[in-house]
C-alpha cells in the first residue's frame, strides 16, 4: 500500500489592516479563508477562524509547516495579536515562522512586467490610509485621511494603484487601479510562495 504524500500546510495571518484576514494553503493552494468584520482584529475571532478553517477542511493544526504573518503596517494592537498568535502556534506545533510586510505582499498583484515603475499601494490603518510609493529603487510612505489620498491620486493618475477593497470602493475613477480585495492574508501566502518556494 502506497503512503499518501505529506500535505504541506501554510497558515497566513494578517491582523493589522482593518479586521484582518487568515488564509490556509494546502500544497500552495488556498484551502480556506476568513476576513474579519470589525475595524480592529480580535484574538478570539482570529483563533476561532483558524480552528473553523482547519475543522471544515479536515486538517490538523499539528500539520502546519509554515506560518507567515504580517508585521507591518497596521494598528499596533492588531499587529501584536497576529504576531502573538503566530508565535504561539509556531511553538505549539513546531512550525516555521516568517514575518513579512503586507505592503510588500500586495505587490504580487502586479503584472509580470509592469508598464509603469511608479506603483502606489494603499491600505486602511485605523481612521487613516497608509500608502507606499514604490519606484526608482526607493519606497516612500505617507499617511492621511481619505480626502488627502484622493487628492494625491488625482494628481498622480499615471501611477499604477493597488488598493485595499475598503479604499477601492470609495474611488470613482477605476482606471489604472488594481483591487487588492480584503483578504490580504491570501496575498501574504502567495508572496511566500513567490519568494520561498
Amino acid at each position: 500500500m502506497k503512503s499518501q504524500p505529506k500535505k504541506k500546510i501554510n497558515l497566513a495571518i494578517e491582523t493589522g489592516i482593518y479586521g484582518g484576514s487568515v488564509s490556509v494553503f494546502t500544497n500552495n493552494e488556498q484551502t480556506g479563508f476568513w476576513i474579519g468584520e470589525n475595524k480592529v482584529s480580535r484574538s478570539e475571532d482570529v483563533l476561532q477562524a483558524i480552528s473553523t478553517i482547519f475543522e471544515e477542511n479536515n486538517l490538523l493544526k499539528n500539520e502546519i509547516s509554515q506560518i507567515i504573518v504580517s508585521d507591518n503596517p497596521g494598528s499596533f494592537t492588531g499587529l501584536r495579536i497576529g504576531l502573538s498568535i503566530a508565535l504561539g502556534l509556531k511553538n505549539a506545533f513546531n512550525a516555521n515562522l516568517l514575518k513579512v510586510s503586507a505592503l510588500d505582499a500586495i505587490e504580487v498583484l502586479l503584472p509580470q512586467n509592469p508598464q509603469n515603475n511608479d506603483i502606489v499601494i494603499a491600505v486602511p490603518v485605523g481612521h487613516n490610509i497608509l500608502w507606499k510609493i514604490t519606484g526608482n529603487n526607493s519606497d516612500i510612505n505617507f499617511t492621511g485621511k481619505l480626502p488627502d489620498f484622493i487628492e494625491f491620486i488625482e494628481s498622480n493618475r499615471k501611477k499604477t494603484l493597488i488598493l485595499h477593497r475598503r479604499i477601492y470602493d470609495q474611488i470613482s475613477c477605476k482606471s489604472n487601479i488594481i483591487d487588492a480585495g480584503e483578504n490580504i492574508a491570501y496575498l501574504i501566502g502567495k508572496y511566500y510562495n513567490k519568494i520561498c518556494v
